[in-house]
């Protein structure tokens, strides 16, 4: 029986070290995620911008992502602005860790950001 709680205890342990562990992932500033699509003139500032920011810091992992072409991305996009009280989502919309931006205007405006 004191087996069965030891082994009990190391568990609960285990799975409350993987918890911070996977909270930190999903905030990881360095993943960024831009919704585009095509013809959109605010969606290719923002990636000519985040272009510029992947050449100065080359750790960052960047996904450009195109709703129109992506129906699954479209679905994402959707999710993931409702949860930001967003009801009416927009490109380009980016997504730094758990932090969301939506639209793009210039780097001295919305790039500070």
């Amino acid at each position: 029986m004191t087996v069965l709680r030891l082994a009990f205890l190391l568990l609960a342990f285990l799975l409350g070290q993987l918890i911070p562990l996977v909270s930190a992932a999903a905030e990881d500033p360095s993943r960024i995620e831009v919704f585009v699509r095509d013809g959109c003139a605010h969606c290719e500032a923002a990636r000519d911008f985040i272009g510029g920011l992947v050449r100065e810091q080359p750790e960052l992992q960047v996904s450009i992502i195109d709703v129109q072409r992506n129906p699954d991305a479209l679905k994402r996009l959707i999710e993931i602005s409702r949860s930001e009280g967003i009801t009416q989502p927009g490109v380009p919309t980016i997504l730094i860790g758990k932090r969301l931006i939506v639209g793009f205007d210039t780097a001295a405006t919305t790039g500070q950001q």
